[in-house]
């Protein structure tokens, strides 16, 4: 199965666990293994997390990509509540027959009830001003006819 001998791979490693190293060699080893552990101590998790933040261009366009975010989450949830008013409708000036017809009438009762149509119908009569009390035939017709 593998290209190497289990018996050729025991003889090697009992010749290398047979290799003492010197004494120098090891006061050596211990030493720079302990100023590692001690250097590592004193670099905390978060010096060397900012040295890698501040090396990469990438982690400040994140940085920067986060703070833009928050501040617009700032500015659009913490701004003065404003009401919100409906449109106003424009009142467009119409003519006595116009506001009477029954269109409109029903438009103005969907829109307040029978005190609306009173209102329209008010209106109205203010538009065509004061009638007299008595009125003939033909002045009926020819105010019907426009003439």
């Amino acid at each position: 199965m593998s290209k190497f001998d289990e018996k050729e791979i025991r003889r090697k490693l009992e010749i290398i666990s047979q290799i003492t190293p010197a004494p120098q060699s090891t006061g050596r080893a211990l030493e720079k293994v302990r100023r590692a552990l001690i250097s590592e101590e004193e670099n905390v998790l978060g010096a060397d997390l900012w040295k890698k933040f501040k090396k990469s261009p990438m982690m400040k366009l994140a940085a920067a990509a986060v703070v833009i975010t928050a501040i617009g989450f700032f500015v659009v949830h913490h701004r003065p509540v404003e009401q919100i008013k409906p449109p106003e409708v424009l009142k467009v000036t119409k003519s006595p027959a116009d506001l009477l017809t029954a269109a409109s009438l029903g438009a103005a009762y969907r829109r307040g009830g029978i005190t609306e149509v009173e209102k329209q119908c008010d209106e109205a009569v203010k538009m065509l001003g004061p009638r007299p009390a008595e009125i003939t035939v033909k002045e009926l017709l020819s105010e019907f006819n426009g003439t």
